[in-house]
Formats: structure tokens, sequence, C-alpha cells
């Protein structure tokens, strides 16, 4: 909010919009941090901005009441919270690791996976809100194939934790209730008998044909190209 009143002379982030960034760049804590606290303090003086904004239109209307305008910049309010709670959410992942480190109870390949999914967390994100980023000016156009990329990148790294890293959520067979991804891994075998006893197999056509389809696809002469 200091930055927002102009009370701080320098800018407490990094300037990451003129940066040519490389994939290794966005590895960094510092510089995902930055990213996400300037779309932050962005959101904020857009919030700012409309909350000034609906206080003067409503002026004149004092039968609405006090807090008129506060009701009238939920939409965006709401928008800013959800952008604080991602910050926090990034920067409690990475305090957690740090602390793993630090306590050295879990070992360094460990630690290297935990990183690669904390990076694919924060940069997905970044990569599905790009609009915010480029808007408020974070990064520029220019970067934008690198956030694309970066993900990609991060997944080919991960695939061979997938399955362990999945396993440590020890979701039992009946919260996931999917022929996929069942504790005894018979996979094939419970697909078929998950088929056998949907509706749907019940009759070779189907419940819809003699119905819908059927007269649908003979009327007139009509055959079907099935």
């Amino acid at each position: 909010m200091a930055c927002l009143a102009g009370t701080v002379s320098d800018d407490p982030f990094l300037d990451v919009s003129r940066q040519d960034y490389e994939f290794h760049d966005l590895l960094s804590f510092e510089v995902l941090d930055s990213i996400m606290a300037q779309r932050c303090l962005f959101v904020a003086g857009q919030a700012l901005d409309n909350l000034e904004a609906n206080a003067r239109r409503l002026d004149a209307e004092p039968k609405i009441g006090e807090g008129a305008a506060w009701n009238a910049s939920h939409v965006i309010m709401v928008k800013l919270a959800k952008c604080h709670g991602w910050l926090l959410l990034h920067r409690s992942f990475h305090g957690k690791i740090e602390s793993l480190r630090k306590e050295g109870k879990v070992s360094d390949a460990s630690l290297r996976v935990l990183e690669s999914l904390y990076h694919l967390f924060t940069i997905s994100h970044i990569e599905d809100s790009l609009g915010d980023f480029l808007e408020g000016n974070v990064l520029a156009p220019s970067q934008s194939q690198l956030i694309h990329e970066a993900p990609q990148a991060l997944l080919l790294k991960l695939r061979p934790e997938v399955v362990c890293l999945v396993d440590a959520f020890a979701h039992d067979d009946y919260s996931l209730n999917s022929a996929i991804g069942a504790d005894d891994g018979d996979v094939y075998n419970r697909l078929y008998e998950m088929a056998k006893g949907s509706p749907f197999n019940d009759t070779q056509e189907g419940p819809a044909w003699d119905d819908l389809l059927k007269p649908f696809l003979t009327r007139r002469g009509r055959k079907a190209k099935l």
C-alpha cells in the first residue's frame, strides 16, 4: 500500500519486464517471487482506482449508505484476494522446501523433485493468468513463449517421478473411484468390468437406439454410414 500511495522511493521488486529471461532464470525464487508480487501490486492498483471511482460515482447518492463503494468494488477485491492467496501459496511452498533442507531429514534427490514441483506450480499459475502479467507490464509479450514452454520442460523433468508423487497423496480406491490408479494396478480388467456395468452397454445398440437414433437414421430411406 505504501507503493500505491507513492511513499516508497524505490521499487521493492526486481525490474522483471526488461529482462530477457531464459528457462533457468525462472527456476530462481527471487525472479518468480518478484513476478508474483508485482502482479499483486498491479491488481491492488486496479482495485484502488476502482474503489475511488465508485466512491466518486456514489457520492451523489447518500441514501445508498456508507460502504456502498466497497460493495460496488467486490469483483476486483475478490480478484485481488485471489492474487494475494496465490502469492502466499507460492512463498509457503518454497519456504517449506527450505525448511526441509535445513532440517536435513529429506534426501537431496527428493528435494530436487519437490523444487521442480514447486516451479511447475508457480509457473503454471503464471501461464494460466498470463493476461494479468502482460497487462501490468510485469512480463513483456516477447516472454510469453518462454512461459508457455517452461511447464512442458518441467513436466518432462518430473515424468519419471509422477507415479511416486501421485502415490504420495495416499488416496484410497474408494475416494478415487477410478479404474485408473487403483491400488492393485489392474487397469485393464477394471476398465472392462466398469464398462460392462455401464447402462449404456446393456444392449448392443445402446439405450437411445430404438427411440431416437434408428428412426432418425432410417427415415425417408436414409441409411446409416456407420
